[in-house]
């Protein structure tokens, strides 16, 4: 790791354009992404629709009181030196040297035709490399057992206006239902769907603090990023006596053993085609 530790801080609305510009440049690093969205290989303009759909679950995931985003900062000066020296001396297998070539074929299509930008608005000097969003998973309530509250608590939330050019507005928020989008293959993204259904009845009826996403710029990876992003979730479960849980990657599952994760399951996901299944295991943190 660089001896220079990242800055971990809330996300805020003017972070949205690089928290967007790393999911795009990043998502070959996670297969069931690369799965859901495989037009953004073929076609980098339906990124426009990842853009547009996931702006608008950025801001309403900053305005969720149950869920928390944080973002990564480095300096730029560093940033400049580690993505060179990662060019330079990083051996890399045939797999690995071709998703960072799609990587970087998209990140010149979000710097010269998606307009976004890593550069940090909160700090000037500075570039957001990585981001976590947490969610607090609320236990399923009994019938008639504080209906209430459980109603207050999972509602969904409002959209309202943000900040800039980050503002939901009548012409962007778009229905989710009737919009055809390019960037994703819907069959698979209906298999998807019903196998997180069953996820989130098998593993997560009880409720837990939950580590929803992981992003990590792929120039700057292996660089304890990543930890340092987990690390803040981990301290805010252990004050309030939470357990964790979260679902890896293979590139993911060492970070994930190495801060005390345990396996308790798999979660396998259709790939629509004859009987194959995506596997990915489902892990479990509690403080001791």
């Amino acid at each position: 790791m660089n001896s220079t530790p990242p800055t971990i801080r809330p996300a805020h609305p003017s972070d949205i354009p690089a928290l967007l510009s790393l999911l795009l440049t990043s998502f070959r690093q996670f297969p069931l992404f690369s799965h859901l969205y495989p037009h953004l290989l073929t076609n980098k303009d339906t990124a426009h629709d990842t853009i547009l759909f996931w702006k608008q679950r950025l801001l309403l995931d900053l305005q969720d009181p149950f869920v928390s985003v944080l973002v990564a900062e480095i300096p730029e000066t560093i940033c400049l030196a580690i993505g060179h020296d990662i060019r330079e001396g990083a051996m890399k297998s045939d797999d690995e040297a071709v998703i960072e070539e799609e990587s970087r074929r998209m990140l010149d299509w979000v710097q010269t035709r998606g307009g976004l930008s890593q550069v940090s608005q909160e700090r000037e000097g500075w570039l957001v490399v990585g981001f976590a969003i947490w969610r607090d998973r609320i236990p399923e309530a009994p019938p008639q057992a504080d209906a209430g509250q459980q109603e207050s608590r999972s509602r969904e939330v409002v959209p309202r206006g943000g900040e800039g050019d980050t503002a939901i507005n009548a012409e962007e928020w778009v229905d989710l239902k009737n919009y055809q989008r390019r960037d994703q293959d819907p069959e698979r993204y209906a298999a998807y769907l019903k196998a997180e259904e069953e996820l989130s009845q098998r593993f997560y009826a009880t409720g837990c603090y939950y580590l929803d996403n992981l992003c990590v710029d792929f120039r700057h990876q292996r660089r304890g990023i990543g930890t340092c992003l987990v690390e803040q979730g981990l301290q805010h479960a252990r004050g309030k006596g939470l357990a964790v849980q979260t679902e890896a990657s293979p590139k993911g599952l060492g970070l994930y053993q190495k801060l005390g994760f345990k396996n308790i399951g798999t979660w396998r996901v259709p790939l629509v085609v004859g009987e194959e299944f995506m596997e990915l295991p489902v892990l479990r943190w509690v403080s001791t």
